[in-house]
């Protein structure tokens, strides 16, 4: 009988799923796949924050800029309201709005454009590359971010604060093992951020405490107390500003003023909103996933959860996008632990993190940002026929404008007119925006002329029935209407010529349809000068903001002359305007058009199309 061999057994091969599963983690966390990853995610965040400038405030943060820079001088005191000129006022933008000048006189629109989009791949491509070794997870928590983070990309100061915050956040990090270059760092952007966006700076020493506090949770305490003294050095850093302590009592200001309850960005995120799922759904993930990182960490990761993400985050839509770039690192470090660590579900995982990369996110994205977009910087200047109307034509004296549109008109009208209201919500108080919101009833509307006395009107164009008592009120005349704005001016005033000479007498821009001009159809008379109005209210606005008025004409003509003349006149006018009404009535009168055709055929003749 053979003696059996004793000793170590020889190795089994490994098992060929097993090695397949190890195979696609190594090619997920391969550098082909990073780069890959990366430049697909940048493109994501291009496409999916190319949208027209729109942020209502830019305009005065421009033409603040300008002041500064053609005066040297940082404003201290408002120039800009005859409301509430000379009030003191702390611009603590003051250097983020000469740079957005200087970029706007160099490039124009497409210029604070790039500048947008440059600062959203900074945010996005630091954060990627602090999930390195990741790329498929990282790409997925980025896009995942996206979507309800992204739009807050706008073209304003706070994009420096949420990059900042973010480098704040990797530098606590980093401080453990290179003290002095971080703090070295830490110290240069407070001061730079102090400067560009104010009392917003505090953000970065409250989150070098919040760590420090994960630190002493953690059993750290050395380094807990070295934090500390850097968040209080970053904090007097940010005193070197041309406003000194006042940017933090500005802001304080700020968050607690009861105007904010008037102001859309500042309302707590609720359940409503489209972006609140997918938020909750990112905090309960990163509050999960905190257990995975070590003590120190841990800690730090779930107070900065509760404190940015759940109270700063719920508190105001506006936070949204801060509290995701303060704790997405967090959640880059646990998913770095996952695959490191539980290396069989991490591989189970790469087919669900390269579907959502490649499809899923558009889903949430879309839902918060619906419809197309489209890298059209210009598209937004929605109220430019107005400003050309109010200037071109000297009106004069005081106006009232609605709260957001004021920052468009101080570009373009100041120095030479003064706004009634405009975005510095804390600047005009509680009480000013309580009696703004109820400019849309008479009763408002009476009570603020009552005490300003108002000589013209300018409103944006939202066909709101509420402000029919203007068309009704014989004291005032609607000199000019399109797709943005509309004009009014006091029959009485200073602009009395004006509205006597311009004001239209039959058209009623604020009423949600247009068959009260049907009644003229009849009247020969009536019909010519009904006409004659519509044809100046095509005139006179920009040829891209003239729908409402070929609109409304084309219902007059409908009345007045019957199908088929209509139907010429339509086809003649052409599909000029990106209106689902208009491509309507455009291919309704092309219908009736080949009717007419088909049935002129038998006796020889041919309506022409």
């Amino acid at each position: 009988m053979a003696k059996k061999k004793f000793g170590k057994r020889p190795p089994t091969p490994a098992e060929p799923a097993s090695g397949l599963w190890l195979r696609a983690l190594e090619l997920a966390q391969s550098p082909a796949c990073a780069v890959i990853t990366g430049l697909f995610v940048l493109a994501c965040v291009f496409f999916a924050t190319a949208y027209p400038l729109e942020d209502l405030d830019i305009w005065w943060h421009l033409r603040t800029g300008k002041y500064i820079c053609q005066t040297g001088v940082i404003p201290r005191a408002d120039i800009f309201s005859y409301v509430i000129h000379g009030k003191p006022w702390v611009t603590f933008e003051w250097l983020s709005q000469a740079l957005f000048y200087k970029v706007w006189e160099a490039f124009g629109p497409l210029g604070i454009f790039a500048w947008r989009e440059l600062m959203a791949a900074l945010l996005f491509g630091a954060l990627f590359l602090s999930g390195a070794g990741v790329p498929l997870a990282a790409g997925a928590i980025l896009l995942f971010g996206l979507s309800f983070a992204g739009p807050g990309i706008l073209e304003r100061p706070q994009l420096f604060t949420y990059l900042f915050a973010l480098l704040f956040r990797l530098l606590a990090e980093i401080f453990p093992a290179r003290p002095r270059l971080a703090a070295a760092a830490v110290i240069g952007l407070a001061v730079l951020w102090a400067n560009l966006h104010g009392g917003a700076s505090v953000v970065g020493p409250l989150i070098l405490a919040v760590v420090a506090a994960g630190r002493f949770l953690g059993g750290e305490r050395a380094a807990a107390r070295r934090l500390l003294v850097l968040a209080a050095a970053a904090a007097a850093a940010a005193l070197v500003n041309p406003h000194f302590y006042r940017i933090y009592t500005h802001l304080f200001a700020t968050w607690f003023e009861p105007a904010q309850k008037w102001v859309l960005e500042w309302q707590p995120l609720s359940t409503s909103d489209p972006q609140f799922p997918f938020y909750a759904a990112y905090l309960l993930l990163l509050a999960a996933a905190a257990f995975l990182l070590p003590a120190p960490r841990k800690f730090a990761a779930l107070l900065l959860a509760g404190l940015f993400g759940a109270y700063f985050g719920f508190r105001s839509a506006r936070n949204v996008p801060l509290a995701f770039f303060v704790t997405a690192p967090d959640l880059l470090a646990a998913a770095k632990v996952f695959f490191r660590e539980r290396k069989k579900p991490a591989a189970l995982l790469l087919p669900l993190l390269a579907a959502w990369i490649v499809y899923g996110y558009t889903v949430p994205l879309k839902m918060v940002r619906p419809g197309p977009v489209s890298p059209d910087p210009i598209a937004r200047e929605w109220l430019s026929g107005a400003c050309d109307f109010i200037a071109g034509h000297g009106l004069t004296g005081r106006m009232y404008n609605d709260y957001v549109i004021g920052g468009y008109l101080i570009w373009r009208l100041a120095p030479e007119r003064q706004v009634f209201v405009d975005g510095r919500s804390l600047e005009y108080g509680a009480l000013m925006m309580h009696r703004i919101a109820g400019i849309s009833m008479r009763e408002g509307f009476k009570d603020l002329d009552g005490e300003y006395k108002f000589d013209y009107l300018v409103f944006q164009q939202r066909k709101d029935s509420r402000l029919l008592y203007l068309d009704d009120d014989p004291d005032w005349r609607c000199l000019y209407f399109d797709d943005g704005g509309l004009v009014y001016a006091h029959r009485r005033r200073a602009d009395a010529a004006l509205a006597e000479r311009l004001g239209f007498r039959y058209l009623r821009p604020n009423e949600q349809s247009f068959g009260y001009l049907d009644a003229y159809a009849g009247e020969p008379r009536a019909a010519a000068a009904v006409l004659k109005e519509l044809d100046r209210a095509i005139a006179q606005a920009p040829a891209r903001l003239a729908a409402n008025a070929y609109l409304m004409k084309s219902s007059f003509l409908l009345a007045k002359n019957g199908p088929e003349a209509w139907a010429r006149w339509v086809r003649a006018a052409g599909d000029r305007f990106d209106y689902p009404q208009w491509h309507a009535q455009y291919r309704e009168a092309a219908r009736i058009l080949a009717e007419t055709n088909r049935a002129m055929k038998p006796n020889g003749r041919a309506a022409r199309i």
